[in-house]
Order: structure tokens, then sequence, then C-alpha cells
């Protein structure tokens, strides 16, 4: 991975890591991906109903929200 921790995109996890290191079907990569995007909204709702406060709660959202945009994945509406 070139040492890019810090510049890890959606195309080098799912291409580099996923389908090379790992040896993932095409199938299974995208069937990943939906499962990911699809527990993201689930995720915020524990975050948001979690003992942090709410500065670590709203720290928190926008670390996930960041990981999902640096994925390629939908950003999952905010729920309460």
């Amino acid at each position: 991975m070139s040492s890019r921790k810090r510049k890890l995109s959606g195309e080098l996890w799912w291409d580099y890591y996923c389908r090379r290191r790992l040896g993932l079907p095409p199938a299974m990569i995208e069937a990943l991906a939906r499962d990911l995007a699809a527990a993201a909204p689930e995720w915020k709702r524990l975050i948001a109903s979690c003992h942090l406060s709410p500065p670590k709660q709203a720290a928190y959202l926008a670390l996930l929200d960041e990981r999902l945009e640096r994925l390629g994945l939908p950003l999952a509406p905010h729920q309460s």
C-alpha cells in the first residue's frame, strides 16, 4: 500500500486489499460494500445513543462519514 495510511482511498482498499491481497471475487467485494453501506445507519444510531458526550458523538459521526466517503460508499443519514 506504499505507506499511504493517511491517503487510503476506496480504490486502494477495494482493489489492493480486498481483490489482490485477500483474493476476494468481485461479487463478494460488491456484497461487502453493500453490507457496509447498509450497516452505516445503525452505526450512526448507536453512536448517537451511546454514553459519550455530544462533542465526542459528533466527532465519531464525522469520522464515520469520512471513512464511508473514503471507501466510496453512500453517506448514511443521521438518525437520532
